[in-house]
């Protein structure tokens, strides 16, 4: 019996059947369709997949065939450039002597190699290694009796194959057809690219049908054949929990070189305790990534290699938005199944980015649509949101929406964590009670994609959101009523349209316009005594050309556009006198209103150069952007920012990474703002940073990896108060700074039913605010966090069960610590006198443990998802800032959450 060979493309798995007598050679892999067994997943940019060139027949092993018994080994297969066989791996083992039989036959298969763009690319395939012992059976496709022809008989049994809970076709699945009366006379086919499958000339009776798809679990089933009839049937079939589906490529070719990219894998996200499946969440268990806290960093913002989270930039398709999670960082402002990857860059980042000296976080939204709507709808104790994805003819559609109601039983639960007494910096109760955040937040998304064009890709993004962040605070276990007020208020909002067209001269020659325009709101609050609002016209875009006349080399030449037209508020009670460090100083009440424009016409060149034969095992990207920043009349200025980088293998799974560059940013508006409300001068610059970051990537298997990179930060022209107390400027670019750090990734990715990593980060971030005084000395960053420890693990259990944990240790923030308050008599209020210097004590660290479990359903065309995340189940203090009663003679800590046990359930129905 001829053995089959079945290679399936996004999978990249081979199936072969192989019995213990001689044979013919199989026949040569087929491609099958691209869906996927378990996940939707980007097909990789793979031009020519492998295929079996020259099989080698194992040995049966000679106890297991005189035992009658039968198996199937599952095995992963590591494939060199030239198709040899480098490493095999038993994934599903079957024992009695199958195992190593099938591995030594492997190691001696031949393929020919996969090609990517730039040529030959290792990769790694499953390959399912079958021994049975019946002589009965026939080949693919023979489709009845072995000695009649495939046109012998009429077709008597036909049917579909389609994946469990999504109603995807399986393609290149084998069917095996076998009657009860007769098992000899057993036949065998495979399904066709729309998953379909026929048999004819089977016998009227008990028919059993069995299907096996690698990926997936085995079929089986009883049907009755009737004489003279076509019996029709619809199988469904599952994945095989604990197996990765996704292309297992051996080297990871990025879109662009940057020094560091991480990248997570959605399998991996759905399961990590605490990201409630929210990709861009996934980025705050990475290297470089500190805490954030219920300051800036805790109101959307990323603290990345010691920067200021004002410092970051975040990015949806290109665009910049002013955070990147929803106020309180439980969640992002894009839901779930709006995101097909996030480029999470900590550094040596490209020309393309700019206005920012920290790391980027840049969101893509999904560009892969279902043949079929696809509707999901998710909830837990956050919120809840609904997604679609689709096509209407030619016109792709995907949308998500979602609402938050925690601040709906939030009080409740303050109530009960009142009962315990707020922290204190020195362990006990508080005059201060308790203080929380309370987040609330609303987004909403929508893409229409125009498809099958055949040089151009034409698409429109319109997203939105809103957010409300507030402090609440309660004196002691009584319970919180509608009299009690929030001290601080934070409210942002944004709606956006992007319009993105990428159009292809011919292969050398591209061009992308993306103009965008949207509307945003921004409200910070402080009790009464203090407010701020700011509504802006945004208007932007980017613009660029990418010339490639080789493999070697490319040229890409752009513009980043960004136009804002604001109008504000302020109002301060106290004035401009609040910020002076005598608080004892004359202070006037503050009212204006001030309207502006701010322009940024930031274009950017580099390079991309390829010099060896084999273009990824050297590639350097120099570059130069030019900053250019103006608001109104008051304010312009202009820097050049050189950068460069690069990526070295010089050794087999090892890369030598490293760059160097200028980055710069405009001051703070909120500077800007206080600058024009104190009619002092506006005499500022914009900042700096020289970012430099040097690492090695080593890949121990497809499976393991080891990343560590060492990180220098050098800032100044910093923004802050003068320290010249004559001068009419209130503020200036006196300031300085450092960041150095290491970050070490230890990664096992999900190869099989495990994954999880190791992340660790060293680190230690100052200032300096007047380095020309030699009075003044450097101080620990308001963000600096010494340790960032994060040990995550996922395994998948065989009844569709996954378990998770995670556990975090992160060093406290600094503070300052007052021993009391100078009483003001023109405010009648108190103001902290520091006793100390700045920062010179910290919070207690944080110390967190989560646990996740997680049940999935498969049901035709529905899949349902229960979980719970055990959120905090072990915890430390775990403060978020330190806050003072109102002499400053008593403390107590603005807490995080407490531990939560959420429970939640993703829904997802397939039309």
């Amino acid at each position: 019996m001829p053995r089959t060979t079945t290679l399936i493309l996004v999978m990249m798995a081979a199936s072969c059947l192989v019995r213990p007598t001689n044979a013919e050679e199989p026949p040569g892999p087929e491609e099958s369709g691209e869906q996927d067994a378990s996940e939707s997943v980007e097909p990789p940019p793979l031009v020519k997949t492998p295929e079996l060139l020259e099989f080698v027949e194992a040995p049966y092993p000679e106890q297991a065939q005189a035992d009658g018994i039968e198996a199937t080994v599952l095995l992963l297969i590591e494939i060199d450039e030239q198709g040899a066989v480098t490493a095999v791996e038993v994934l599903r083992a079957a024992g009695h002597g199958f195992d190593e039989a099938a591995a030594e036959a492997a190691r001696q298969l031949r393929f020919s190699p996969a090609e990517d763009e730039s040529g030959p690319v290792p990769v790694a395939i499953e390959f399912e290694y079958g021994f049975e012992l019946s002589e009965g059976a026939t080949a693919p496709g023979d489709g009845g009796d072995p000695g009649a022809g495939p046109d012998a008989a009429q077709v008597n049994l036909e049917g579909v194959l389609r994946f469990q809970g999504t109603a995807g076709v399986v393609a290149g699945a084998v069917i095996l057809a076998t009657p009860d009366a007769d098992p000899g006379a057993r036949q065998e086919t495979t399904t066709d690219e729309e998953g379909r499958f026929e048999f004819r000339g089977l016998p009227a009776g008990t028919v059993t049908i069995a299907a096996r798809h690698p990926g997936c679990k085995d079929l089986s089933r009883e049907l009755e054949i009737t004489e003279g009839e076509v019996t029709s049937v619809k199988l469904w079939i599952g994945a095989r929990v604990g197996q990765d589906t996704e292309i297992l490529a051996l080297y990871e070719r990025e879109r662009e070189p940057e020094i560091t990219r991480r990248t997570i894998s959605m399998k991996e996200v759905r399961t990590i305790p605490g990201t409630y499946g929210d990709p861009v969440r996934v980025i705050q268990n990475l290297p470089g990534v500190a805490r954030s806290t219920s300051g800036r960093g805790g109101a959307g913002g990323v603290v990345i290699r010691g920067a200021n989270p004002d410092d970051s930039r975040f990015y949806v398709d290109g665009v910049e938005v002013p955070i990147i999670y929803h106020l309180g960082n439980y969640a992002s402002i894009l839901g779930g199944d709006m995101v097909s990857s996030v480029d999470y860059l900590p550094g040596g980042y490209g020309v393309e980015f700019g206005r920012g000296t920290g790391g980027v976080i840049q969101v893509n939204t999904v560009d892969e649509y279902e043949d079929r709507l696809r509707v999901r709808w998710n909830a837990d104790l956050l919120d809840t949101g609904v997604s679609l994805n689709g096509r209407i003819g030619k016109i792709g559609l995907s949308g998500s929406g979602r609402v938050s109601y925690l601040h709906a039983w939030f009080p409740a639960l303050m109530d009960s964590f009142a009962s315990r007494g707020g922290g204190r910096p020195d362990g006990g109760g508080g005059g201060g009670g308790v203080q929380m955040i309370m987040p609330q937040w609303w987004d909403y998304q929508f893409k229409a994609e125009v498809l099958d064009l055949p040089r151009d890709d034409l698409s429109l993004l319109v997203f939105g959101f809103g957010d409300e962040m507030s402090i609440l605070s309660s004196q002691g276990p009584a319970s919180l009523t509608g009299d009690d007020e929030g001290e601080m208020s934070l409210r942002y909002g944004t709606n956006q349209a992007v319009l993105r067209w990428d159009h292809h001269f011919h292969d050398t020659l591209t061009m992308r316009l993306q103009p965008t325009v949207g509307y945003q709101t921004q409200h910070l609050g402080y009790d009464v005594e203090a407010t701020m609002e700011q509504n802006s016209l945004v208007l932007g875009g980017r613009a660029h050309l990418a010339w490639k006349p080789h493999q070697a080399f490319q040229l890409k030449g752009g513009l980043d556009m960004l136009a804002e037209e604001s109008s504000s508020s302020v109002f301060s009670e106290s004035g401009v006198g609040r910020f002076d460090v005598d608080p004892l100083a004359e202070s006037e009440p503050v009212e204006e209103e001030l309207e502006t424009w701010v322009v940024s016409p930031d274009p950017f060149l580099d390079f991309e150069i390829r010099p060896l034969n084999k273009r990824e095992n050297l590639v350097l990207v120099p570059g130069v952007r030019l900053d250019t920043f103006a608001v109104g009349e008051d304010f312009h200025a202009e820097a050049v920012s050189p950068r460069f980088a690069f990526r070295l293998s010089p050794l087999p799974g090892g890369t030598l990474k490293g760059g160097t560059g200028l980055y710069h940013q405009p001051p703070n508006t909120r500077f800007l703002t206080m600058a024009s409300t104190s009619d002092g001068e506006l005499d500022l610059d914009l900042e700096r940073c020289w970012s430099t970051e040097i690492g090695w990537e080593q890949r121990f298997s497809n499976a393991i990896s080891l990343d560590v990179t060492y990180f220098h930060r050098e800032m100044d022209q910093l923004v802050v108060r003068n320290p010249d107390e004559e001068a009419e400027a209130p503020f200036a670019n006196a300031g300085i700074g450092r960041a150095d750090g290491m970050e070490v990734m230890l990664r096992h990715r999900p190869v099989n039913p495990f994954f999880g990593w190791i992340s660790y980060t060293l680190s230690k971030s100052q200032r300096n605010d007047d380095p020309d005084d030699p009075d003044s000395d450097w101080y620990l960053f308001d963000y600096d966090q010494t340790h960032i420890l994060t040990v995550l693990a996922s395994y998948r259990l065989p009844w569709d069960m996954a378990l998770s944990a995670r556990f975090q240790y992160v060093s406290g923030n600094p503070y300052t610590p007052y021993t009391g308050g100078v009483y003001d008599l023109d405010m009648d209020r108190y103001s902290g006198d520091p006793s100390t210097d700045k920062n010179s004590e910290r919070m207690s660290p944080y110390i967190n443990l989560d646990f996740r479990v997680e049940q999935r359903f498969n049901i035709k065309r529905a899949r349902l998802s229960i979980y719970a995340d055990l959120l905090g189940i072990v915890q430390g203090e775990n403060p978020d800032s330190v806050t003072y009663n109102y002499d400053y003679t008593e403390t107590s800590y603005v807490e995080g959450l407490p531990f939560i046990p959420s429970a939640g359930f993703e829904l997802e129905l397939n039309f």
